[in-house]
């Protein structure tokens, strides 16, 4: 009988050494995919770096979107606002004004001094 007891219990020694090297497997296994693997900590940390980088994206481009936005109410509200648009934007006068183009003449140094 003390024979058979001895034998159960290496067999139940047996039976934890195995439980204890499944068990370290499988948290090494758990350490590197979250350290090293595919969604691990690194691809946590790329992903938070390029979502900033997509918010401040987003944020210029909610301004320029709003800058625009605004213009557009500006030129449907304000009639001054369009006259100033057709002058300014493509060249445009009222049928009684006349239009003086000032142009600059440019010199350069060789000529003045000759």
């Amino acid at each position: 009988m003390k024979i058979a007891f001895l034998v159960g219990l290496e067999f139940l020694k047996m039976k934890l050494n195995f439980i204890i090297f499944f068990l370290s497997i499988s948290i090494i296994s758990l350490l590197y995919s979250c350290f090293i693997g595919k969604n691990g900590y690194n691809q946590l940390n790329t992903l938070k770096k390029e979502k900033e980088e997509l918010e401040i994206v987003m944020l210029s481009l909610q301004t320029a979107n709003r800058r625009i936005q605004d213009n557009v109410t500006s030129l449907i509200e304000d009639l001054e606002a369009v006259e100033h648009e057709a002058r300014q934007k493509l060249g445009l006068i009222q049928e009684n004004e006349v239009f003086f183009k000032e142009e600059v003449l440019e010199t350069s140094k060789s000529k003045i001094s000759h």
